[in-house]
This record gives C-alpha cells, structure tokens and sequence, in this order.
C-alpha cells in the first residue's frame, strides 16, 4: 500500500494499494483477467498471447516485451571431432528451418535472431538469419571431411514439453541431412552436472535468466567468453573471438566498443560459431477498461508504479 512517509515526495501515483498473485497455471491466470479478477497479466503463455492477437477476449488487450536476449543453438567445438569442422556446422547453420525451431517454443511470439546480440540492443547488427537451404546444407556436408561418414551428436535436454519440442524439430532437420542427433532429458540438477562438465554434451540450447533490460550484450554473450561461463559446451575458445570480445566489454569508448561488438556479429556469423535461433520476448496482457497503459517496458522488470488507470 502506498505509504505517507514515502521518500520521494515529488512522485505521485494515481494507484494508491496494488494486489500480487501468483499463478501456478497460465492458463488459469489469463482466465481470471477475462472474468475481471486481475487486472494486468505478466509472463502470459503463447496460446493467450496468440487469442489476445486475434482479439479473442473483449476489453483484454496484449503486447510482447523484449528481453534483451537471444536463445542460441551453442556448439561445443573443442569436445566434438564433428562440430570442430566449419562446415560441419555450415551444414547445420543452413539445414535446419530455425524459424520452426523457434515457433515450437515461442509460437507466435517467435521473431527470428539475425544476430548473436538481441534486436533490441544498441549494439546490435543485423547479419542476417540463417535461412533454410537444403542445398547449400547438403553441400557444405560433402566439402566436409566427414563426407560419407555417421555424425553423431549428442544433446542433454531439459524434460520441459517446449525443449522437447525444439530438440525433436532439430533433431528431423538433422536426420535430412544424415546427422544423428540423439537427447535425453533430464531434470534440472542432473542436466546441470552433465552441462558443467567436459564432454557432458555436445550442443545445448542456451539463454540469459533473466535478459537485460537495456540490451547489454555481456548479459548473453558471457557465456561463450572464456573465464567467465561457466558451461564447456557454450565457451568458444576461438582466439578472434575471444579477443573481440574482451575489446568490447574493457573499452568505454562507445565507438571502438560498437566496432568490437560489429565485428564480432560479423565474425560469429561467418563462422558458425553459434546459431542463434530467435529473440527473447514475453508477453503481458490487461484489462482496457480498467488499466489505459501499463508503462512496462521488461517482462523481467515489471514496474507497476507506471500503470496509468481509465478514468
């Protein structure tokens, strides 16, 4: 409840007491913002964010936030003879329908990465996404020096229903192109352990807690700089790489850090290094009849001092 004693006494706030509840269903809490119960929905599922889109519910609008993320496809190049090759993993880059993979997690609110920094940071260049071309998969494959032989892959997954669904997408694309991948899933602490260790995987699906609400690239990117990730499967022990990256985060001049980051963009594309597979992003929903405009800017973040009630 807002307090009398409040420090700031220049802030005013037209909401004078806020009630907070949890939800251990999605589905239930976006019920009970239709039914008038609550009136703002944080972290809404892909099935209510699509029935918001398409105006499924009256007086009940939506909006997706970015995160400040990217959700990566990482390669652990030194564990893996197959994965060490550049067009072994050209081959992927190009053979996998990314989009899909992506759809399969965040349905409609999946918009493609065409860079390993999130679209909404200022560092940010557009590279492009690796479209799908089987052909161009398929050749990469025989200038491999694994042409003609199995590549076995690996993946340790998290028993959650939306990894399932990224890893059996992946794991088709994969099949066309005559790469085994094979994953099992494992509870939170067991795939923990198998992921901090040498050789516990060979690919993982890879993403910040929490995002960054002003786009830091650091909050994604540290994972694959060595010294400070802490997964073998996700540290790139490439010396360009490596050396781009910590040009760009010791540096304050502004412009030299955005020529790093730009070069690092550029260069992590061309040599598959990562793929990164779609932007993170949430969504929230509220009642338009209650609430005019909700002010948040992060999923992460939600300050709910700059709701701004219908009057």
């Amino acid at each position: 409840e807002k307090r009398d004693d409040y420090w700031d006494d220049t802030y005013e706030n037209e909401i004078d007491r806020y009630e907070i509840l949890y939800y251990k269903e999605d589905s239930t809490m976006y019920i009970d913002l239709e039914t008038g119960t609550i009136d703002i929905a944080c972290n809404i599922s892909n099935s209510d964010y699509a029935r918001g889109v398409d105006g499924g519910t009256e007086n009940v609008a939506v909006e997706q936030l970015m995160c400040g993320d990217v959700i990566f496809l990482n390669f652990d190049v030194d564990g893996n003879e197959y994965l060490a090759d550049p067009k072994v993993r050209e081959a992927i880059a190009y053979g996998v329908d990314w989009m899909e993979v992506a759809q399969a997690s965040r349905g409609d609110m999946a918009t493609a990465a065409t860079s390993i920094i999130a679209a909404d940071s200022p560092y940010h260049v557009d590279c492009g996404a690796y479209e799908y071309d089987p052909e161009r998969a398929a050749q990469a494959l025989s200038e491999s020096q694994y042409a003609g032989q199995q590549i076995d892959i690996y993946l340790v997954n998290l028993n959650e229903e939306v990894k399932d669904e990224m890893a059996t997408v992946l794991q088709y694309y994969l099949s066309q192109l005559g790469i085994n991948l094979t994953f099992e899933d494992f509870d939170f602490p067991n795939a923990l352990t198998q992921w901090l260790e040498e050789g516990g995987t060979d690919i993982t699906f890879q993403d910040s807690d929490t995002g960054s609400i002003t786009g830091e690239p650091f909050v994604s990117l540290r994972f694959m700089m060595e010294g400070y990730g802490p997964f073998p499967v996700c540290t790139i022990q490439d010396e360009t790489f490596a050396d781009l990256a910590e040009k760009a985060i010791s540096t304050i001049d502004e412009a030299e850090r955005l020529d790093y980051y730009t070069q690092l963009q550029q260069y992590s594309y061309e040599n598959y290094l990562m793929i990164p597979i779609f932007n993170a992003a949430d969504a929230i929903a509220w009642r338009t009849d209650v609430v005019e405009s909700t002010g948040i800017q992060n999923p992460t973040d939600v300050n709910l001092r700059n709701v701004k009630l219908v009057h």
